[in-house]
């Protein structure tokens, strides 16, 4: 009974963690087919390869911040006798952290739009609106998170179209 468990457990985790890649692939080939059709100069590349370097960077740092904020929270509320206040201001720490994140990607997002000439900026709009790209909506709305993993009925940017795959929400083929 324990063997057949534990293969079961293993089973439903290659499974999960195989539909999670293909999610991924999929996200970086969207984005590759969109930088490919928007046309950037070298001048732009080179500009938003460096603003990418710098917000990696600083990223980087926050992602550490953050790290180290939940250990000490998870620290204070293990260590016995807890203070209300205490960990209120260390969950408020946390979230700060986190706000400070959401305002460097969208500042980051931000940057990179300048960057774009008016033509380039139509498109990308229209590859934004149309592929999910910094929205969430493959994800949350139409993959295993929304509409119980049945698609989202907007279709994808490879062609393929929405369904439920194989009732688990990954898209046609998994």
């Amino acid at each position: 009974m324990k063997r057949l468990l534990v293969t079961g457990i293993t089973l439903v985790m290659i499974f999960l963690t195989a539909g999670n890649a293909a999610a991924q692939r999929n996200l970086r080939a969207n984005r590759v087919d969109m930088i490919s059709s928007l046309n950037l100069t070298d001048a732009q590349v080179s500009k938003i390869d460096a603003l990418r370097t710098k917000h990696q960077k600083i990223m980087v740092d926050l992602r550490a911040d953050l790290q180290k904020s939940v250990i000490d929270q998870k620290e204070l509320f293990s260590s016995g006798d807890v203070q209300k206040d205490k960990y209120l201001a260390a969950v408020d720490k946390t979230n700060k952290i986190r706000e400070k994140m959401s305002l460097e990607r969208a500042n980051h997002q931000m940057d990179i739009y300048s960057v774009l000439d008016k033509d380039q900026k139509a498109k990308f709009d229209k590859f934004r609106g149309t592929c999910g790209f910094g929205n969430n909506r493959g994800m949350m709305r139409g993959g295993r998170f929304g509409n119980g993993g049945r698609g989202s009925g907007r279709g994808n940017c490879n062609g393929n179209g929405p369904g439920a795959g194989m009732g688990m929400g990954f898209g046609p083929g998994f």
